[in-house]
């Protein structure tokens, strides 16, 4: 019974802040971030987040 109280205390004091204590521990990964860009050989639009600058067919075409 004391733990629940516990708990709830924990719970109530997180919710005074005026922050939901479900969203208090969101990450976000900026390794994750997409960026868009076009392609240099065929000028297609594309999301990546790596360095590259030829979408994935031109890269097959170029690894052929």
């Amino acid at each position: 019974m004391n733990e629940d109280k516990s708990f709830e205390a924990v719970i109530n004091a997180r919710m005074s802040n005026g922050t939901n204590p479900c969203q208090m521990n969101t990450f976000e990964n900026p390794k994750l971030k997409l960026k868009t860009v076009i392609c240099k050989n065929c000028g297609k639009q594309f999301k990546t987040n790596e360095k590259i600058d030829l979408c994935s067919n031109c890269r097959k075409k170029k690894n052929k």
